[in-house]
């Protein structure tokens, strides 16, 4: 059977979004130019916590993603997928984040991403994780 070519796209971009994201602030920057659709719609499910809710455009997840990343020791974030599958223009994945906090305190939570890929471009991310974690571990701190 031969592969279906928008799954295999979808693949390749989604395993580079996890490659890039966990990168210094410079690589995510250019990655977002390059990867991110300009209309990019992510959406943090929860409330009460940094980042719930829907952010529309490439300008204002990147401004999100900064102010979050600030809570956060810069080089000590480390992401791991867990398992991801992909079909056609749609990847799922579980994913593990470890960081150390600008306080010292260490961070570990697991995440679901649905992440929608059209035209090379990253469309649509829908984040899931467990805000009651977040919400006790650094409130509504941003």
């Amino acid at each position: 059977m031969a592969s279906d070519p928008t799954t295999a796209e979808t693949r390749e971009l989604v395993n580079l979004f996890w490659e890039k994201m966990g990168g210094d602030w410079a690589t995510v920057l250019v990655f977002a130019e390059q990867y991110f659709a300009e209309d990019l719609e992510w959406s943090a499910m929860g409330t009460g916590v940094p980042g719930a809710g829907t952010v529309r455009g490439r300008s204002a997840v990147l401004q999100l993603i900064g102010s979050i990343r600030e809570l956060f020791e810069p080089g000590h974030m480390e992401g791991e997928v867990v398992h991801m599958l992909v079909e056609g223009s749609w990847a799922a994945a579980e994913t593990r984040v470890s960081a150390r906090m600008r306080d010292g305190r260490r961070y570990q939570n697991r995440y679901g991403f649905f992440i929608q890929v059209a035209n090379r471009r990253i469309q649509v991310v829908r984040e899931y994780f467990d805000t009651y974690y977040v919400h006790n571990l650094i409130g509504d701190h941003l």
